[in-house]
């Protein structure tokens, strides 16, 4: 048998012109195959090699040489007979062209040999770790039963693999071809054997053994989404490889997340932080981190197929002010009034003492609280007419006696919400302001806290979980000013102090957190404070020693617990539900340099549910019922204007307010927000007609009256955003409380039992401008009218027909009206801080003058200017100024001596015709933090009152005793330096 090699195209079809036809066997076209599939046909693929495999009987009696036949086909075109010729192709294949695409391969065999039986060729191990591979090109020549005869290697990859090859292509097995004819033939063909390494290299195992957490330095805080990536220095370290390195790492990259990629493998950590790499190679590794908001980490690891390497990466965080925010107004700007401040800014309010309560005072339409004192004057309004919420409760007071912290930890609470006016129907019992602390759920990723030391104050606060539903948290606080002002008053000069004061107050609040399933989380929390306060004055000796032996000292007590549960449910997609129960008890005593003794002991139940259906983004409606009780027991002696010893009793007297209302979030339009809301609450210490309509001024007459002892009200506020930066607001509303002294102004022998509501009305309208992303103005006018104020009698109440002379009456008013501007700075990287001007007015009518006059409360003037600025190497300073217009006074014209001469009365001129000095003080503090892996210690001073040596802010003034002379009293400088570590 003979086998025939045509490459060339002129040369094939002169050949087949030179055979019989009915001897020639066309075998066709073969091409290469990949070791593991069939052999392939194509008769357009580019660079087919093609081998013509004629099997046939030569009958040849002349031998004629292939030019002479050649010659004779092209002279004369006759039939050549080729049985009489040979034509020796040689024994060399040449490379066809391209040219092999327009051979039509299907007229030469019937069936081309397919690959039956592989043989897989060995793979040295030497040459899979030195990383060789490649395709050996064979020749094959396929018998007519399949079996391949012979083999060699027509282009070599290496002298091993092509050994391998050609021993592996010897027992391959193919169908055999066939000719037309059907007979099978042999065919000379190539094929590639390609050695591979990842055909031979199998997956490997899957084994931990570099696994940790990146966390947040200083706080332990988990980071996700953090990059981690592992860098090779020494790829050949690793000496129980069987592969190359690198493929070795594309293999594991693969796995469970990992990623291979320019030489660094990586993985991202998960929401607690953790991460873990998979089967890695043994030897050192450089390990880099990588976060948004932190700086970039690095180390070394040595990696050990043996173990797992366990590893916690601390990563500083760029800025460690603070992340929760503390909201002044409503977060969503439902309400007219909101300022908006982080708890981060809030701990570093110069003069503040880093409470998130106490930056109410920095808020413009708040008076200057006097020296030591707790109230809280909004919009010129007295102190009672507004009221403190924590979770919608209601609670008896909102600063601690000394006036410097909030009774609620700033650490435990998610927000503050400030409403000046214009409050929405939620909120009862108060006609000025409302102040509500918002809680937060203990955090329950791990078990965290702080503990901080101060020359003023000492505090331990402590959270985490308990088990997988369950969290709680721990505070508590001791204040030691009052220890410091006593002995800085004893030291200083004792026999001559005319007046010291010593404040002292502890508290504490325990509270649990279950989430009973994913719709119901049911909070538990129990929060309790003890307050006194001391004011000595050797000078004063007026009082009465039956009331009191220590006339030259003023002491008050009071003392509470609250125990607070409350259920926030998810009842459907648009229906959910807050239920909140409290119950206080408290006890009080008061004595007042022998004029008066006090001991309270009340008794107070509150519950709140309020149900919020959301029927779309634009509809909002919130029902809600509102339920306060308190049980009051009281006794107090007093003097009277003619140094009379008066006694009193109150047992088992009951107060409250039982209210309902109902409120709608509405969206008509994308621009505008409407949110009217009524309300009715009902007084049962009072007996009077109540009104049938709200009340926005005083009707007059019984008009309207139907006999109920409570009140209507009708609120409305509105938000009108006329582009991106300008918003307009408006709001009014009606408001009513009971009078005030509670319980004392309507008493049957020390008051008036007919006393109706307090009510008042409110007029707003503002403007917002959002100057840029960090900037923004605030701007609101507002008219406040109160009335129905229950008023103590005077001389000119006395009425010698009456039997029992009353001692309140109903007839007191007041007026309210001012501007209030705030320009904000928001936080960025390096400063935040604001100014606040208020320009205001407050009024209350004289029945005496018949006209209104300035109220004691008047501050035409409060400008406030404070910000914050953060330094390198985690320093930051900041400094707060405050110029508010000194309070209005009556002067002393002349005095009075009694008859038996043991007193000095003095006269009064014109009420409140003249003013104190204006009131300026200048704050500063500074802040030093020290970042540890697991704590952040943070230095601090805070000094208050700097300008004291240059200017004496007046805070009080007292007389001698025959009102000669008069001293004015104002508060020393104070410079709290303290330690705060955080873990």
């Amino acid at each position: 048998m003979g086998v025939i090699y045509i490459t060339d195209m002129n040369q094939l079809k002169n050949t087949l012109s030179g055979l019989k036809s009915d001897i020639f066997v066309p075998i066709g076209c073969l091409i290469g195959m990949n070791k593991r599939t069939s052999i392939k046909r194509s008769a357009a693929t580019i660079r087919y090699m093609v081998i013509i495999a004629a099997v046939a009987m030569v009958f040849a009696p002349r031998h004629v040489s292939s030019q002479s036949a050649s010659v004779g086909v092209a002279e004369s075109g006759a039939a050549v007979d080729l049985s009489e010729e040979v034509v020796d192709l040689g024994d060399a294949p040449i490379e066809l062209t391209e040219e092999i695409e327009y051979l039509d391969s299907e007229g030469a065999l019937e069936k081309m040999p397919a690959l039956t039986q592989f043989v897989e060729a060995k793979y040295p191990d030497s040459l899979i770790k030195s990383g060789i591979e490649g395709t050996v090109l064979l020749e094959l020549l396929v018998s007519e039963t399949g079996a391949v005869d012979s083999a060699a290697v027509v282009r070599p990859l290496h002298p091993a693999l092509d050994a391998s090859a050609l021993a592996a292509a010897r027992k391959f097995k193919f169908s055999p071809a066939l000719a037309l004819s059907g007979e099978a033939v042999a065919v000379m063909l190539q094929y590639e054997y390609r050695f591979s390494l990842r055909d031979v290299i199998t997956a490997p195992k899957s084994y931990v053994n570099l696994s940790g957490a990146v966390i947040e330095r200083g706080t332990r805080k988990p980071v996700a989404d953090a990059l981690v990536v592992l860098q090779f220095a020494d790829t050949l370290s690793d000496t129980s490889l069987t592969v190359p390195f690198s493929l070795y790492m594309e293999q594991i990259g693969a796995m469970d997340g990992q990623s291979w990629e320019d030489s660094r493998l990586s993985v991202t950590t998960d929401s607690v932080g953790a991460f873990r790499f998979y089967s890695l190679p043994s030897g050192q590794v450089k390990v880099s981190v990588q976060a948004p908001d932190y700086e970039p980490y690095s180390t070394t690891e040595n990696i050990s197929k043996a173990e797992e390497v366990r590893a916690q990466y601390y990563v500083t965080r760029l800025d460690y002010t603070g992340y929760e925010l503390v909201v002044y107004g409503k977060a969503e700007e439902k309400e007219v009034s909101r300022h908006r401040i982080s708890l981060g800014e809030v701990k570093r309010v110069p003069g503040l003492g880093g409470d998130a309560v106490r930056v109410v005072q920095a808020m413009p339409g708040v008076a200057r609280p006097s020296f030591g004192g707790t109230e809280v004057v909004v919009r010129g309004a007295p102190s009672w007419a507004s009221r403190y919420y924590i979770d919608g409760m209601v609670v008896p007071l909102l600063y601690h006696m000394s006036g410097l912290n909030a009774i609620y930890p700033s650490d435990a609470l998610d927000g503050v919400d400030f409403y000046p006016g214009g409050f929405s129907s939620r909120y009862g019992g108060a006609v000025a302001g409302v102040i509500e602390m918002n809680t937060r759920k203990p955090k329950t990723d791990r078990l965290q806290g702080y503990a901080d030391l101060s020359m003023l104050t000492g505090a331990l606060f402590l959270e985490g979980p308990i088990n997988e539903k369950a969290s709680f948290m721990v505070s508590g606080r001791r204040y030691f000013a009052g220890d410091l002002l006593k002995l800085y008053f004893n030291v200083s000069d004792p026999e001559h102090t005319s007046i010291s004061m010593a404040p002292f107050y502890w508290d504490y609040l325990l509270r649990a957190d279950v989430a009973i399933n994913k719709d119901h989380r049911l909070s538990v929390s129990i929060l309790g404070s003890r307050d006194s306060i001391g004011v000595f004055f050797p000078a004063m000796d007026r009082g009465s020693s039956e009331i009191d032996g220590q006339l030259d000292e003023m002491t008050m007590m009071l003392t509470f617990h609250t125990l607070t549960a409350g259920l926030s449910s998810r009842i459907s997609d648009k229906w959910t539900n807050t239920l909140r129960l409290s119950g206080t008890y408290m006890a009080q005593n008061t004595s007042a340099f022998g004029f008066a003794d006090i001991e309270e002991r009340p008794l107070l139940g509150h519950l709140r549910n309020q149900a919020t259906f959301t029927a779309s983004d634009a509809l909002t409606v919130n029902v809600g019922a509102d339920i306060e009780l308190i049980n009051e027991n009281m006794e107090m002696e007093f003097t009277n204007g003619q140094n009379m010893i008066m006694r009193a009793a109150f047992n088992d007297q009951l107060y409250g307010l039982v209210g309902g209302y109902v409120n709608v979030e509405w969206k008509p339009t994308d621009k505008l927000l409407l949110i009217p809301g009524i309300r009715y609450d009902y007084y049962p210490e009072l007996d009077y007609g109540g009104s049938a309509l709200p009340a926005f001024w005083d009707y007059g007459g019984e008009d309207g009256r139907r006999g109920w002892s409570g009140e209507p009200a009708l609120r409305i506020s509105g938000r009108y955003q006329l582009t991106d930066k300008y918003t307009l607001k408006a709001a009014t509303g009606t408001y009513t409380q009971t009078p005030e002294p509670m319980g004392q102004s309507i008493h049957e022998d020390f008051g008036n039992p007919d006393l109706p509501t307090t009510k008042a009305a409110h007029y707003i309208a503002g403007f917002e401008w959002r100057i840029s992303d960090l900037l923004s103005l605030d701007a609101q006018t507002y008219f406040n009218r109160i009335w129905d104020v229950a008023r103590s009698y005077g001389a000119s109440d006395f009425d010698s027909t009456l039997d029992v002379q009353r001692r309140y009456f109903s007839d007191g008013k007041q007026r309210m009206y001012g501007l209030e501007l705030m320009l904000r700075h928001a936080r960025s990287e390096k400063f935040f801080g604001w100014i606040s001007y208020t320009l205001a007015r407050s009024e209350a009518w004289s029945n005496r003058d018949g006209k209104y006059i300035l109220s004691s409360r008047d501050e035409p003037h409060n400008l406030q200017l404070l910000g914050s600025w953060r330094l390198k190497k985690n320093w930051e300073i900041g400094g707060r100024m405050r110029f508010v217009s000194g309070k209005p006074t009556s002067p002393i014209v002349a005095t009075v001596e009694s008859e038996n001469g043991k007193s000095i009365r003095p006269v009064y001129g014109e009420r409140n015709s003249t003013r104190q000095d204006p009131f300026f003080q200048l704050d500063m503090r500074v802040d030093k933090k020290i970042i540890y892996d697991k704590f952040i210690l943070t230095y601090y001073i805070d000094f208050q009152n700097l300008l004291w040596p240059l200017y004496k802010s007046p805070e009080l003034t007292y007389y001698n005793y025959n009102y000669t002379e008069k001293q004015k009293i104002s508060m020393i400088p104070l410079a709290a330096a303290g330690l705060r570590a955080e873990f």
